[in-house]
């Protein structure tokens, strides 16, 4: 595919629709690669930044244009890249609005059972499309990443939280203390428990190298769940931040790392998270 950058503002005309449309391809993307067919309409407003959003039909009709145009100059067919806009429905009986005719002549006036087979039809076309990462570079847009809104709202209300440090945790932090090579560093010179940072916070292992690397260590054991492993994630772009500062403050010329270590393995979204973050993460660990 040669680069078509341009149609997007060229097919939304004005700035914002522009901006909304540029927003809502990626998080649809996202839902085509990952298989999800339950979003709704107040989903996608939701993703796009807003609480409200009248008019999401306006939108979605714009994609599907942009969709065919570069479907035609770039393979000469206007339906070799399917339509998104099968996989954002209604909350009413999850299926796509009236709005949908722009894509199916008389939709509207199908049996639901018709609408349903045709739905499934347009929906596996785009979970099955292999191409979707090089139909984003072609029109200037990067891939999108959406945690699951569980795992985000555990975190916010604290849910992921236990009173009492579980004996997993425990064990895991002491072992990897204890044992510094089993997470590939060398020339440790120096290691901790629950050391605390000028933060307030506590670190779950802390090491310093014999060049003065301080690193910073969180551990998920095997009982942590998703949003607790996301937690971690976003928990060592803290601890490093956090060692940064210290250094400056004190005219410290170390340098500062940050790794979580898990027992278990990322979830899609967490690994892409870790790769945005740049978290080193260390999956699978056993002792």
């Amino acid at each position: 595919m040669s680069t078509q950058s341009h149609l997007i503002s060229r097919i939304c005309k004005t700035q914002k629709m522009t901006e909304i449309v540029s927003k809502a391809i990626p998080i649809l993307v996202n839902w085509a690669k990952n298989g999800q067919t339950s979003n709704h309409y107040k989903d996608l407003i939701r993703e796009i930044g807003y609480t409200t959003y009248s008019g999401i039909g306006k939108p979605l009709g714009y994609i599907e244009d942009i969709i065919r145009e570069l479907s035609t100059i770039e393979y000469k067919d206007k339906d070799k890249i399917p339509s998104l806009n099968s996989l954002c429905t209604s909350s009413k009986n999850n299926l796509p609005s009236y709005g949908f005719e722009y894509i199916i002549d008389n939709y509207e006036n199908l049996p639901i059972k018709v609408k349903k087979i045709i739905v499934d039809g347009f929906n596996k076309r785009a979970i099955d499309y292999k191409d979707w990462d090089n139909v984003l570079s072609k029109l200037g847009l990067s891939p999108v990443i959406i945690n699951s809104d569980a795992d985000e709202t555990s975190i916010k209300k604290g849910s992921h939280t236990h009173h009492t440090e579980s004996e997993h945790h425990i064990k895991l932090k002491k072992y990897i203390k204890d044992n510094p090579s089993s997470i590939g560093l060398k020339n440790v010179v120096y290691g901790d428990n629950e050391t605390i940072l000028l933060s307030g916070d506590r670190l779950d292992v802390y090491f310093i190298q014999k060049d003065q690397t301080r690193i910073a260590i969180e551990v998920k054991s095997k009982i942590s769940s998703d949003a607790d492993i996301l937690r971690g994630i976003y928990q060592c772009v803290k601890y490093k931040s956090v060692l940064d500062a210290e250094n400056k403050v004190h005219n410290y010329p170390y340098e500062t790392k940050a790794i979580l270590v898990i027992e278990g393995k990322l979830c899609d979204s967490n690994y892409q998270t870790k790769d945005l973050l740049g978290v080193e993460v260390i999956e699978n660990f056993t002792y």
